[in-house]
Order: C-alpha cells, then sequence, then structure tokens
C-alpha cells in the first residue's frame, strides 16, 4: 500500500475545497479492484499499490477525472484544481505545474490571452492587465510554485485568440 495526499482547490481563486466525492473509475494493479468505490471528503487515502482514475464531484462545480500512481511505502501527492460552472459562452483555461510537495522551477509561470475583439480590437490579459469580467479576465495569477494560473473567457466576445505561457521566474536566463 502507499498514501494519497489529495488537495482539492477552486481553480478560479486558490482555496481549498472540503466537500467533494471521489470514485474510482479504473484501477491497474494487484489485488481487489477498487472500482465505484467511493470516498467523501477524504483527502487521505491508503491504497494498494497501481495506477487509477479517481473522478471527483462537488457541489456547483464541473467534474473532473484525474489520473495517478500509488507506489507501494510512499505517498503521492495530488492537486485537483476543479473550476466552477461557467457561462454558455465561458472557457476557462487552468494552469499548474509542480506540487506542494515537489516544488520545481519555474516557481513564476505567467499566463498570457492575447485576442481580437469582434470590433477588431487587439485584447491582452495577463498580471499587469488582469483584464474585464464582461470579456476575459485573469482570476488568479500565481507566485508560489505550484497555480493554479486562471484566464477566464467570453468566447463570444472574440474573433480569434492566443494563450501562451512565459516562463517569468527565468525572465533575464539568456
Amino acid at each position: 500500500h502507499g498514501t494519497l495526499k489529495l488537495s482539492v482547490v477552486d481553480a478560479a481563486n486558490g482555496n481549498s475545497i472540503n466537500s467533494f466525492k471521489l470514485e474510482c473509475t479504473n484501477y491497474e494493479g494487484f489485488g481487489t479492484s477498487l472500482v465505484g468505490k467511493i470516498y467523501n471528503n477524504t483527502n487521505t487515502l491508503q491504497l494498494p499499490a497501481g495506477k487509477y482514475t479517481f473522478k471527483i464531484t462537488s457541489d456547483n462545480y464541473i467534474q473532473k477525472y484525474f489520473n495517478f500512481e500509488i507506489v507501494a511505502n510512499t505517498e503521492t501527492s495530488v492537486i485537483v484544481m476543479l473550476s466552477n460552472e461557467l457561462g454558455d459562452n465561458e472557457v476557462r483555461v487552468i494552469m499548474q505545474w509542480g506540487t506542494e510537495s515537489n516544488r520545481t522551477n519555474p516557481s513564476d509561470l505567467d499566463s498570457h490571452f492575447y485576442g481580437t475583439l469582434t470590433d477588431g480590437s487587439p485584447y491582452h490579459v495577463y498580471y499587469r492587465e488582469m483584464g474585464d469580467r464582461d470579456i476575459a479576465w485573469l482570476d488568479i495569477d500565481d507566485t508560489n510554485y505550484v497555480g493554479p494560473e486562471t484566464i477566464t473567457l467570453d468566447l463570444s466576445k472574440f474573433e480569434e485568440f492566443t494563450y501562451s505561457v512565459h516562463n517569468y521566474s527565468n525572465r533575464y536566463a539568456d
């Protein structure tokens, strides 16, 4: 057996979500299958070694599937970012990197959203220009190794757009 340490986070504000349901939807390992097993509000699980897919649901959030592997006698940390339900034309881009237990470089990545509005004017969202809540906006700008860095936009306002990532931590590197 190994340990799953799970953090469930609201992708739009970075706050912890404490009320959720986990369901094992796939298990590739030795021993008894856990497919169909449900866990409520559990952040730490002891699981047999193997590869897993879990579905996570929480009120007012979009359900999500996530994969992980449990190695015997080790702890696996997983951060799951959940997005609240969006409007008809809205989409959300969620960037996540590293984990709390494995803080990797870079420490700060920045989301950039470039678009052309339906009237032809340019539009840019990033950490200095957070955007307009009726068009496209930066929900959260994380600068501490993990994320989320999240942009939400209304697709109906744009002719075209590009999403890119800037490695702000290494902005002075050659």
